[in-house]
């Protein structure tokens, strides 16, 4: 199958985009959207912190064009984190978050259980292999 959005058409070695539920696969081509075009880099780290409350530790954290995911999570948690950053990504408002913490949890929870098993491999791709040391807060 392959991916469209605006005319742009992306491969998927074979795996199904579709669900067979719109809304689904509209968001499914809204986060490939955010990870082709929007996100600069995802990094794994250890020790994952939250940089306004330094003594929380965190799964994942969505900070500028950058997502960050906890680097000892097993592979289940991290694309689950994954979907959750990708959702506050979506959603996200430079006014203010226009989704608190519990809508996109639940968010995350609904396309973690509607997403296609395809759609979670494609997704899987996007996290990297490597483990890099800098987290959020040594961002500027």
């Amino acid at each position: 199958m392959e991916y469209r959005r605006h005319g742009v058409r992306k491969k998927f070695g074979g795996l199904d985009t579709r669900s067979g539920d719109d809304f689904i696969d509209f968001t499914f081509r809204e986060f490939i959207y955010i990870l082709e075009d929007i996100v600069e880099t995802i990094k794994k780290t250890p020790n994952l912190k939250n940089p306004r409350r330094p003594q929380q530790g965190l799964w994942g954290y969505f900070h500028k064009s950058e997502i960050f995911l906890e680097a000892r999570a097993n592979k289940k948690i991290l694309l689950e984190t994954l979907i959750h950053e990708l959702a506050h990504a979506l959603y996200y408002s430079d006014d203010k978050r226009s989704m608190r913490e519990r809508k996109i949890q639940r968010v995350e929870k609904i396309l973690w259980r509607r997403f296609t098993e395809d759609q979670k491999r494609i997704l899987s791709k996007y996290i990297p292999k490597h483990i890099v040391k800098k987290g959020p807060d040594s961002q500027n």
